[in-house]
């Protein structure tokens, strides 16, 4: 307690006139000078405990005492390894990469990068293309030099003035099926963000109209882009139709007419102002939204137009409006527009954005931003002699192949990365390989180069986190209370909470000598006293208390059965009565004569 007299007077001024210039984590307590508390921390606790309480009742004198209890309490717990149990270490390491994380990555680069690519969903484009497929394993880039060399004598023959246009060239060359099967040869249709591959995208927002791309790499193969037309995004739109199906996959021509003839008559109907819905309900072959009025959902950004309706939907621009029977492979369909509206604002898109940034091959451009971006804080370097050894290592041999760490073994306490002279080796992005060994790429050079990036923002992030107690200090406290707190509870459970309540032993020795203490000298009643002044009503709820003696909702049943909202027939007595405290208990109960009045 001399402790506590001699700093009460210091933190009293501490909490209510602290001076800016002062430093927060001065020693404010030292015991046998392994537990110190300062200043801030003290100050955090203090004023914490009284926001809790909405009022701090509690002297600042008791609360020093109090916290220092607590503060040994939790050194002793430590001493006793609590802090080194996998149920803390696990519960600590989870709230504090949650409370961490709002710090270590800063949602201004998500949110701008997702603006970049609502910006290009304002824009629709249209592709065609020719593909030569890669194998759909890992692969090294030996294997793929057949595909390239392919598909760049197909491009150096449409630059040298190949007759040949780029459709004959689909026809003849592109492993594309379905594309290659399409009524114009490669036709891919309106374009969008996110409806390609990131490669096919950049190359698409990047070149002009009636141009011919050099080869593209994705992950399944090469690409040469056709840009056929640009356009604004004509929006959202709600679609319904009727489709009637041939009754064939190769229909005759009597089949064909048979179906012309259906279409045109529920055509005429239609403008002679019958009801969509019922004649999609009557007609329609879709089963699946005939029901529903044919209707098809909404099109546009997340799920695009189908080429061969492309033409067809946007030339309707009124709600209501109807189109005339269109043929395809199929059948014939009759479309309505049942709304359009404009692309959505960023902000109600934004969210969804961020999530398909980081389900999508996008992510890594959003890593190197972040890399970027972290980098002007937490400068760093590449040892580019070791890196260019594990690129050539990883031309000759796949990442998944222990040959690989085999053959970069030599290289293992060789400098990698220097972030603010922190050194990194080889061996530490080894490790990390082996900590996330998930990859969405199948080329080994590939693999190599976004592991070694996401290596990169791994580390500038934990540079960063290593200096989140000094940048914040709440946030030093706020993690330290939780990890304090975590082993309080724990070391108390143990030794005292759950003790107190498994000790038989001790419970009925505490029970023994402290039954007198909680003994009435005299009997008790517990219970109902029930007045009504009615002699006959006295006589019915006798009845109805016999007839439901072992109910639980007795009160109830009485309060029903004899009040209503106007009337009240009894009144019910709830209480604790010793003799002489209430008349009606003591002639019943303890057979005391008693006056009534």
């Amino acid at each position: 307690m001399n402790i506590i007299k001699h700093f009460s007077c210091l933190i009293l001024i501490l909490c209510t006139s602290y001076v800016c210039a002062q430093d927060k984590d001065d020693a404010l307590v030292r015991i046998n000078e392994d537990l110190i508390i300062t200043k801030g921390e003290f100050e955090y606790a203090y004023k914490k405990d009284g926001a809790n309480k909405k009022e701090q009742t509690e002297s600042i004198d008791k609360f020093l005492e109090n916290y220092i209890n607590f503060k040994l309490t939790v050194k002793e717990a430590r001493k006793n390894g609590f802090d080194k149990q996998k149920d803390f270490i696990s519960e600590y390491s989870t709230y504090l990469e949650q409370v961490e994380k709002p710090y270590l990555i800063d949602s201004i680069i998500p949110d701008l990068y997702s603006k970049e690519i609502y910006e290009r969903l304002k824009q629709n484009i249209e592709v065609s293309h020719l593909f030569l497929k890669l194998p759909a394993t890992p692969i090294l880039p030996k294997d793929t030099l057949n595909a390239y060399n392919k598909i760049l004598n197909i491009r150096n023959s449409i630059n040298n003035g190949n007759n040949s246009s780029f459709e004959e060239l689909v026809l003849k060359y592109s492993e594309d099926s379905i594309s290659k099967n399409s009524i114009t040869p490669g036709y891919l249709g309106w374009k969008t963000a996110f409806s390609t591959r990131y490669p096919v995208e950049e190359c698409m927002y990047n070149l002009p109209p009636n141009t011919i791309s050099a080869p593209v790499r994705t992950t399944e193969g090469y690409h040469l882009i056709k840009i056929l037309n640009k356009r604004p995004d004509p929006g959202q739109m709600n679609i319904a139709h009727i489709v009637l199906l041939y009754p064939d996959m190769r229909p005759t021509e009597s089949d064909k007419d048979s179906i012309r003839q259906i279409a045109s008559e529920i055509y005429d109907k239609l403008e002679a102002g019958e009801d969509f819905n019922k004649l999609s309900f009557e007609y329609s072959d879709d089963k699946e939204t005939s029901s529903r009025g044919g209707n098809l959902g909404w099109f546009g950004v997340n799920r695009p137009i189908p080429p061969m309706f492309e033409e067809v939907w946007n030339n309707l621009t009124l709600p209501g409006q109807i189109s005339e029977p269109i043929e395809t492979y199929y059948g014939y369909h009759i479309f309505k527009l049942i709304a359009k509206t404009p692309l959505f604002p960023w902000e109600r898109l934004k969210d969804g954005l961020i999530d398909a940034i980081n389900e999508s091959d996008r992510k890594q451009v959003l890593t190197k931003k972040q890399i970027d971006f972290l980098s002007k804080e937490y400068p760093y370097t590449i040892n580019e002699n070791v890196y260019s050894k594990l690129q050539d290592t990883a031309d000759e041999y796949l990442l998944s192949d222990t040959l690989y760490f085999e053959k970069i073994h030599y290289l293992r306490d060789d400098e990698l990365l220097n972030v603010q002279n922190n050194k990194y080796t080889v061996k530490d992005f080894i490790y990390f390989l082996e900590k996330n060994p998930h990859s969405d790429y199948l080329l080994s050079t590939d693999i190599l180069k976004y592991k070694f990036n996401d290596f990169i923002l791994d580390r500038l992030i934990e540079s960063k986190r290593l200096d989140l107690p000094d940048k914040y200090p709440d946030l030093r406290y706020l993690t330290q209370e939780f990890y304090e707190g975590i082993l309080f509870f724990n070391f108390m459970n143990e030794y005292i909470w759950q003790k107190s309540t498994s000790d038989k032993e001790a419970l009925q020795k505490l029970y023994t000598t402290k039954y007198a203490d909680y003994k009435w000298d005299e009997p008790r009643f517990k219970g109902y006293v029930i007045h009504t002044r009615d002699k006959k009503l006295k006589e019915e709820i006798e009845t109805t208390i016999q007839k439901n003696k072992n109910a639980e909702n007795l009160i109830f049943i009485l309060n029903s059965q004899f009040n209503n909202d106007s009337v009240r027939n009894i009144i019910f007595e709830n209480g604790l009565w010793a003799k002489g405290e209430n008349d009606f208990v003591d002639r019943i109960i303890f057979n005391q004569s008693t006056e009534t009045p």
